[in-house]
């Protein structure tokens, strides 16, 4: 089943929880780090690698715009850096806050419906629950890298098992 192209009625029979996610949200195409602004065709703008989320979120309170994010603390790899989980899409790091673990997915690539994807699969998602997914919030602004703010999507911490692992 080609799960970018599916439709709301196939998503139940997928159990597959935050990759069902990630496969709604992402075409297929190959696309470039390098993106170009809309508003203006000469200005080129670099989108933020896993390098440059990894510098912001060491410093949550100045980098992230909703404040249980910004009290937080991101998980630390042995070198005292922010540890992601990378994929070709994005890089997800667990930020420590005093309520509960939060999943923070930092994408590495611009989509220019991505806004649209993320609020229509959410509204499926909460009139037509499947035990298989988490709440998230998809924020348009939502972490500050230099001098630019790049969206993220926020949802609660799952542990599960590695399905390559098995």
């Amino acid at each position: 089943m080609d799960l970018a192209a599916a439709s709301p009625e196939d998503w139940s029979i997928v159990p597959w929880g935050y990759a069902v996610l990630a496969a709604l949200a992402v075409k297929t195409e190959a696309t470039m780090t390098k993106q170009t602004t809309t508003d203006t065709p000469t200005k080129v703008v670099f989108w933020p690698s896993p390098q440059d989320y990894c510098e912001a979120l060491q410093t949550p309170q100045e980098s992230f715009a909703c404040p249980n994010l910004r009290a937080g603390e991101s998980e630390l790899d042995n070198l005292g850096l922010p540890r992601p989980i990378s994929g070709g899409f994005a890089s997800v790091y667990k930020v420590i806050t005093a309520s509960e673990p939060l999943a923070v997915r930092c994408f590495l690539v611009k989509r220019a419906d991505q806004q649209k994807r993320y609020r229509l699969i959410s509204e499926h998602l909460k009139s037509n629950p499947i035990p298989y997914t988490v709440d998230f919030d998809y924020i348009a602004e939502g972490l500050k890298v230099g001098n630019s703010w790049f969206p993220i999507v926020k949802m609660s911490w799952t542990m599960t098992a590695c399905l390559f692992h098995q």
